[in-house]
C-alpha cells in the first residue's frame, strides 16, 4: 500500500486521507485528532492528490469518476452529505474558501478536450469564469478564506495570476516578468502567494 495523500485543515485539527492499494483511486477518509474519529467517505476518489479540506473543517471536496465524467463531490463533515459541485463533463483540482462556501476547481470540456478553465461556484449558487486561457492550460486554483480571490497558474507561461471577483479581473504574472513560478498556495486574506520560484514568497 502507498503512502496515503492527504489534505489538513489550516488548525489541524482534521485531515483528509486517500488510502489506496493496487487499484487506481483510493477511498477518502476523515480522521479528527482530537478525539481520534476516523470516518469513511462514501466514494472512491480518482485523484488522491487533489483532496481539499475548508480551513473550519466542515467541508471536503474530492474527484470521483462517474462513467465517462469526473464530477466533484463535496462531503459536509457536520451533516454527512455528498453533493456533486461539477456540473460539467470532467473537472478536477478543487480548492475551498475557509467555510466551503466558494470553491474554485479545474473544468474540461470532456475527457479528451486537453482544454481547461478555471471556475470558481459562489454561496448563492452562481458560478465564475476564473480564467479560459486561448492555449486551456489553466490549472491549480487556490481560493482566499473569504473567497473574493483566486490564484491560478497559467501552464503554458508557468506564471501565476490572480483572480479579483469584485472587479472580474485578473493580475499578474505575480513573480514578475522573465521568471517561472509554480503556485502553491494563496494566503486565507489573498494578501500571500506562496509560489514555488528559488524559494521565495511573493506578495501580490
Amino acid at each position: 500500500m502507498r503512502r496515503p495523500d492527504r489534505s489538513t485543515s489550516r488548525r489541524t485539527r482534521r485531515i483528509a486521507t486517500a488510502l489506496y492499494a493496487a487499484s487506481p483511486g483510493g477511498q477518502v477518509h476523515l480522521r479528527d485528532r482530537r478525539t481520534g474519529q476516523t470516518t469513511q467517505m462514501g466514494d472512491v476518489t480518482t485523484d488522491p492528490s487533489a483532496l481539499a479540506i475548508s480551513a473550519d473543517r466542515s467541508w471536503i471536496a474530492f474527484p470521483v469518476q462517474r462513467m465517462r465524467a469526473r464530477t466533484i463531490q463535496m462531503y459536509s463533515v457536520q451533516w454527512g452529505s455528498l453533493r456533486v459541485q461539477c456540473p460539467g463533463n470532467f473537472c478536477d483540482q478543487p480548492a475551498l474558501s475557509t467555510t466551503g462556501g466558494y470553491h474554485a476547481f479545474v473544468s474540461h470540456a470532456s475527457p479528451t478536450n486537453s482544454g481547461q478553465r478555471v471556475l470558481v461556484d459562489g454561496e448563492q449558487g452562481g458560478q465564475a469564469l476564473v480564467a479560459d486561457l486561448s492555449h486551456g492550460e489553466a490549472s491549480r486554483p487556490s481560493i482566499s478564506g473569504d473567497g473574493d480571490l483566486v490564484a491560478y497558474q497559467n501552464g503554458l507561461t508557468k506564471d501565476v495570476h490572480l483572480w479579483n471577483r469584485a472587479t472580474g479581473t485578473a493580475a499578474g504574472p505575480l513573480e514578475g516578468p522573465g521568471k517561472d513560478a509554480t503556485l502553491v498556495q494563496l494566503s486565507d486574506d489573498g494578501r500571500n502567494g506562496r509560489l514555488r520560484i528559488r524559494c521565495r514568497h511573493v506578495r501580490p
